[in-house]
């Protein structure tokens, strides 16, 4: 894995420590890098849509139009499930496997770049770093006149990704004591 790949996983590692999706699924956020490194190294890095920021503050994984997490392999499928179940317990795969479901049938029917993870070190955010990785990437579906496309579960965000054009098609609480989850589109911008 390359030497990048492992700091945007502990990038993302970081920055995902207080997710309320993530925390739901793997209460340990120690457990947070080797899950986004596993899913860098197993499908993101493939398609050369793993973003970080120069300074190395901030980093995002997305996955172009038509690759969705099913073009794993059943051998990454079963190590990812087997590192789900080390690291979340029996309930931990459970919640993860719905989730997946969940996912799955939440995509829009429209091509779209699928907006996995967008992180920014603690001592970073609010300055700008996760604007410039979402322009990044949305800069490309602009160009390509493809949709955006994300799951939330942090209201935190919220304003970031509506000042960025994302809109919430979508809503769903996963339990009792779950997270909502809040699926978001943005369309296309004219140039």
């Amino acid at each position: 894995m390359p030497a990048d790949a492992e700091m945007v996983a502990r990038i993302l590692g970081q920055a995902f420590e207080r997710d309320p999706l993530l925390n739901w699924v793997l209460p340990n956020p120690a457990n947070y890098p080797e899950y986004f490194a596993t899913m860098a190294r197993y499908l993101y890095l493939k398609h050369d849509m793993v973003y970080m920021a120069e300074d190395g503050s901030g980093a995002a994984m997305c996955l172009p139009p038509n690759v969705t997490h099913e073009a794993l392999s059943r051998r990454q499928v079963f190590t990812l499930l087997r590192k789900m179940r080390s690291a979340g317990g029996v309930r931990g795969l459970v919640r993860y496997l719905k989730l997946s479901r969940i996912f799955q049938e939440q995509y829009p029917p429209q091509p779209y770049v699928y907006l996995h993870a967008i992180g920014v070190r603690k001592d970073r955010q609010g300055c700008g770093v996760g604007s410039s990785l979402l322009q990044v990437v949305l800069s490309q579906c602009d160009r390509e006149v493809l949709c955006a496309y994300l799951e939330n579960a942090n209201d935190r965000n919220l304003p970031l990704y509506e000042r960025h054009g994302f809109r919430c098609i979508h809503k769903i609480a996963l339990s009792v004591d779950g997270p909502r989850i809040r699926f978001m589109l943005r369309r296309p911008h004219a140039g």
